[in-house]
C-alpha cells in the first residue's frame, strides 16, 4: 500500500509540474521595437532630462539629482527604454498630474504607462501613470 501511495504522489507532483510549465508567462512590458502609434502601453526605462542626455549623454544614478532639477526647471524629458529607444514625454491635455510626477522621478528607472505618438519618425508618449521601479 505504501509503494502505491508513493507512486501516486510522484505522479501527482510530476503532473503539477507539467501544468505549471505550460501556463502562459505574465505579459512583459512592451518593447520599443513593437510600438504602434495610438496604443496605450507600459514601458520600463530610465526617465531622462533630454538637455543633458542629448548634450553630453548623461544618464544613470550619478546624474539623477541633476536630471530632476533640469526637469523641474522646464527641460524636456524622455524615456530611455530597456531596449535603447528614446521617447519624448508629453503631458496629457486632461491632467498634468502624471507628467508632473515624472518630473520628480527624472533620472530614476520607472514603469511608465501612456499613449504612444509618432510624427515624421519622432516618437513620444503621453504620460498617464508613472512609478519608480528597482533596476
Amino acid at each position: 500500500m505504501r509503494l502505491t501511495q508513493a507512486f501516486l504522489l510522484v505522479v501527482l507532483v510530476l503532473g503539477l509540474a507539467v501544468v505549471v510549465a505550460t501556463l502562459p508567462a505574465p505579459a512583459p512590458a512592451a518593447h520599443a521595437d513593437d510600438l504602434k502609434a495610438g496604443e496605450v502601453v507600459t514601458l520600463k526605462g530610465e526617465l531622462l532630462d533630454l538637455a543633458c542626455y542629448l548634450g553630453s549623454g548623461k544618464t544613470g544614478p550619478s546624474h539623477r539629482k541633476c536630471a530632476a532639477m533640469c526637469a523641474k526647471g522646464g527641460q524636456p524629458m524622455g524615456l530611455l527604454t530597456v531596449d535603447g529607444k528614446v521617447l519624448v514625454l508629453v503631458s496629457s491635455h486632461e491632467s498634468e498630474k502624471a507628467y508632473n510626477q515624472a518630473k520628480e522621478l527624472c533620472g530614476a528607472t520607472v514603469e511608465l504607462k501612456g499613449k504612444l505618438m509618432e510624427q515624421k519618425g519622432v516618437w513620444g508618449i503621453e504620460v498617464h501613470e508613472v512609478k519608480e521601479v528597482k533596476g
